[in-house]
């Protein structure tokens, strides 16, 4: 067949027309996949999955995390090897903290630090790494394991979760790559932030102090990230690629600490009890025990036979002492050695140093286990109710020897047979049907705190007592003592509107027992909560042998004594504007010799006296100064440092008085 000239010529045009379009076409997808090449940030898929969802509301003071791993290869994992992050915008200019509620591995398994990153991103400023005590196990090929924690900052102030790069706004679990998961330092699952860099802001500073959970659910991860943004990250920042460590140092015992500080020790020996006052944190294997004495059977289990101990004291006077006997470190030392030598050893190959290290762990975990056979009974017999249905959480449960009390989220529940709901009386009746313990084995299961309404009912503490003490009426009165220890008690007080003090519930060391002039340090700190209305103050009450009263809040119509009264029937004050543990006093000296020290908000002596409901008093500094006057001897004796409630009336109506904390350093 025969083709025209011209139609030859339509048919080449067409077909150069089709191959520059082709051309052009594949240009633009080739310059497509570089651009996309150049801009993916790095992402990996390995042996884990990540899946998450976001319980709650997108702004609220809490980010209620819910993360599932999930094992995608055909071999087990151990989980002590994985890590998981989730990265987020830093909002506001306070610390951030973690807890994890649940987790079928154990709450106390499950680890965390807050990381600042270099660079950072629009959408990501820092990120949490969540990682697994060795005791968390194994994951099986193709099985999950399920984390629910929560992030809040240490004001409680609002996040805004849709501003994290790693926000999840489903309802339920879905594979999630905005969270990523590494094994063995690998990165295994999801895609790290990288997009969107601006290099207008990098976090200034995460402070390390206390940034590790110290293998504690509960722990304050308190890292402190500053608002404050500048071009650089502090040296004492971790990188992107690694996280802040904390060193544990072993201790021996019985030992003890004083002054401000932020310290990790571990000891593997038999610790008899602990007492502490003044702390901000004593947290002992994830339970926070600070400013109370504790008895050998009320601690939580060791972890691989270790107890690890988080101290943060903020003053001087903050103090912690470890009665105990350590363990025999011989062996210990003889393996530790071996294992550190092989390690560094260029004749021995990394499998078989591998090998030797782990025959090394083997034996340093045997010795300790052959020196710390003596765990108490009572430990041993709770640990014995645990089961899938009823699991223990170790890291969260206060023992005593009347029953069992949860110590959740720094709120106290109280024991109802195996379900422990929240204290009515302390958090509103609210139920969580989810939180189960096992009962105590020294108590009747259900029993809660001691509760005495005997006008002398009593509550011993080792060297403290928690007193009722009703005195000083014969009418109709009720009074009632709850006390969880000596440092978190109250009293509801129905007294009425009649001349006189009719009762001091108090908590307090009885019996010190040293002169003044011996004593080096005597502090306390305090913390109540009162009502609005009756007549009553807030008082310490020391007995030298004559009686010294420090009134730190004074409600309605009471008064110390005093030399005498003005016209306005005011107290007329032996002495004005002392200054003494940074508050202003007037004092007062009665014809007994009582002499009462009213904290007060004037200079000029008038009754106007403070309401203190927080502080921490010198009562050294006090004592002293009434040596000075000649009101008292050197030679006194202190006997008993006693603080309370003194009521004088409730108008006939039941009054709630709260002490939530309190403590002694000497």
């Amino acid at each position: 067949m025969r083709v025209s000239i011209s139609k030859r010529f339509y048919f080449l045009t067409v077909a150069f027309y089709l191959f520059v379009l082709a051309a052009c076409s594949m240009e633009q997808t080739a310059n497509e996949d570089q651009k996309g090449e150049i801009n993916e940030p790095s992402k990996a898929t390995g042996p884990v999955k990540i899946q998450t969802f976001q319980s709650g509301a997108t702004v609220q003071n809490q980010i209620y995390e819910r993360i599932k791993i999930v094992n995608t290869s055909s071999s087990t994992i151990a989980l002590s090897t994985v890590k998981i992050r989730y990265y987020f915008t830093y909002q506001g200019s306070t610390s951030y903290n973690f807890a994890c509620d649940y987790s079928p591995i154990g709450s106390g398994n499950v680890q965390s630090v807050f990381v600042a990153m270099s660079p950072i991103y629009t959408d990501a400023e820092a990120y949490q790494e969540i990682s697994f005590a060795s005791a968390a196990g194994n994951l099986a090929a193709g099985a999950s394991v399920e984390i629910q924690a929560r992030i809040w900052k240490s004001d409680w102030s609002t996040i805004d979760s849709t501003k994290n790069y790693s926000y999840n706004p489903s309802t339920s679990y879905v594979d999630w790559e905005k969270v990523t998961a590494y094994v063995n330092g690998t990165l295994s699952w999801g895609i790290e932030p990288g997009s969107s860099s601006s290099s207008s802001s990098v976090l200034s500073s995460v402070s390390s102090t206390g940034s590790i959970a110290s293998s504690s659910s509960r722990s304050s991860v308190s890292s402190s990230i500053s608002s404050a943004r500048s071009s650089s990250v502090s040296s004492t920042l971790s990188s992107t690629s690694s996280t802040t460590s904390v060193q544990y140092q072993n201790i021996s015992l019985p030992f003890s600490f004083d002054g401000a500080g932020d310290k990790y020790w571990q000891t593997s020996g038999t610790i008899n009890y602990i007492n502490s006052w003044n702390l901000d944190i004593l947290d002992i294997n994830g339970v926070n025990i600070k400013n109370q004495y504790i008895s050998s059977g009320s601690l939580p289990p060791t972890q691989n036979g270790y107890y690890y101990i988080h101290y943060k004291g903020l003053y001087s006077y903050s103090h912690v002492e470890i009665n105990g006997t350590s363990v025999t470190s011989s062996v210990s030392s003889r393996a530790s050695s071996i294992s550190s030598t092989v390690s560094s050893s260029s004749l021995v190959s990394s499998s078989r140093s591998s090998s030797i290290s782990s025959r090394a762990s083997s034996l340093i975990s045997s010795a300790i286990s052959s020196a710390s056979s003596s765990v108490s009974s009572s430990r041993s017999a709770v640990s014995s109710y645990a089961s899938s249905d009823y699991p223990i959480w170790n890291s969260q449960v206060v023992y005593n020897t009347i029953g069992m009390i949860v110590q959740y989220n720094q709120n106290l529940y109280m024991c109802q047979g195996f379900s422990c709901g929240l204290n009515p009386e302390l958090n509103n009746g609210q139920y969580y049907p989810w939180l189960w313990v096992a009962p105590y084995p020294g108590g009747p299961m259900g029993e809660g705190p001691f509760i005495g309404s005997g006008n002398y009912d009593k509550y011993v503490l080792g060297e403290y007592t928690v007193y009722n003490n009703v005195w000083g009426t014969t009418e109709t009165n009720t009074q009632t003592l709850t006390a969880y220890s000596y440092s978190y008690w109250y009293v509801v007080s129905t007294q009425p509107d009649t001349s006189g003090v009719k009762s001091y519930p108090n908590t307090g060391l009885v019996n010190l027992n040293k002169t003044i002039g011996s004593i080096g340090t005597l502090t306390s700190s305090f913390e109540v909560i009162v009502p609005s209305t009756g007549n009553w103050e807030v008082a310490y009450d020391i007995w030298v042998p004559s009686e010294v009263m420090i009134w730190m809040y004074t409600s309605g119509n009471v008064s110390p004594i005093a030399a005498g009264w003005d016209s306005s029937g005011a107290p007329i004050p032996s002495a004005t504007n002392i200054n003494i543990s940074g508050y202003t006093w007037n004092v007062y000296r009665g014809g007994n010799n009582v002499v009462s020290f009213v904290a007060v908000t004037s200079t000029d002596g008038s009754w106007k006296p403070a309401k203190v409901t927080k502080g921490t008093v010198d009562i050294k500094a006090i004592l002293n100064w009434i040596v000075a006057q000649g009101w008292i001897s050197s030679s006194g004796t202190v006997g008993a440092v006693q603080f309370g409630f003194e009521i004088s009336g409730t108008g006939g109506v039941p009054l709630k008085f709260i002490c939530t904390n309190f403590s002694i350093t000497k």
